[in-house]
């Protein structure tokens, strides 16, 4: 448990800090989407989380992706590779 809870605190913290850097250009162009991000960068943008998950998988197929609205409500999820 305890393992899952800090993956989930480093993949949180990993997003925040891709979304963080790439902020202007999201917020400007994307508002409202999608984002899927990974310690590499943007993953995939798009109107939904299916959607979005699977360009992020087609992008960087091995990593693991945190998700988050572009905007100020972010309504956040997570998917692990296992």
């Amino acid at each position: 448990m305890y393992l899952v809870l800090f993956m989930r605190s480093r993949l949180s913290s990993i997003g925040e800090k891709v979304y963080e850097l790439n902020k202007d250009h999201l917020e400007k162009d994307y508002m409202g989407k999608v984002v899927a991000l990974c310690e590499k960068g943007v993953a995939g943008i798009g109107d939904s989380l299916e959607e979005v998950y699977k360009k992020a998988k087609e992008k960087y197929p091995n990593e693991v992706f945190y998700f988050r609205r572009v905007g100020s409500c972010s309504a956040v999820g997570h998917i692990f590779l296992l």
